[in-house]
């Protein structure tokens, strides 16, 4: 089979060939970025569409947890203080701390909120803000009271204040501060 193409039917062909091929070769570009993406998995251990605190745990721990913990292993169950013991991960905020740098973050949610609280807290419950929402549990410290404690971060910036005055153990962590 033989093709005759006059040499303006011959340059239009040779273009949709050259824009195809420019094409393929950014989708290919495409398919190879998407390869070191997926790289980055921030679903839970137990459940494929996370929470916040999981994803958290996940990104900045480089560790996946199970959903509605953050900062500790999926060996650690959710709502058993017990379980967190021994199975906290060190984020990087510790890490860059260790390392002699400066260390802080910036949110526009409570400061002891599930995202935030993934660069320092360690907790088998997303939802101890404060010590007045785990009554009755001890050994373990609700994420206000985590992030006073953690007095080596530099910079805090965002909200929460309700949760780090007006305690049951009757501190006013903001006072202190």
């Amino acid at each position: 089979m033989r093709f005759c193409l006059s040499a303006m039917e011959w340059a239009f062909l040779q273009s949709q060939l050259e824009e195809f091929w420019r094409a393929a070769k950014t989708t290919f570009q495409a398919w190879k970025a998407s390869i070191l993406l997926d790289l980055v998995k921030t679903y839970n251990v137990d459940y494929q569409t996370p929470d916040s605190a999981g994803t958290a745990t996940a990104y900045l721990t480089g560790i996946k947890g199970n959903y509605g913990t953050v900062g500790i292993t999926a060996a650690g169950r959710r709502g058993d203080c017990s379980s967190q013991l021994g199975n906290e991960v060190q984020s990087v905020l510790e890490k860059a701390k260790a390392a002699g740098k400066s260390v802080g973050f910036v949110t526009t949610t409570y400061v002891n909120h599930a995202s935030p609280s993934g660069v320092f807290g360690k907790s088998a419950e997303r939802t101890w803000y404060s010590d007045k929402r785990m009554a009755n549990l001890k050994n373990c410290k609700d994420l206000a009271l985590q992030l006073f404690e953690h007095d080596d971060i530099d910079v805090i910036m965002g909200g929460g204040k309700e949760w780090f005055v007006d305690r049951l153990d009757q501190r006013d962590l903001i006072q202190v501060i």
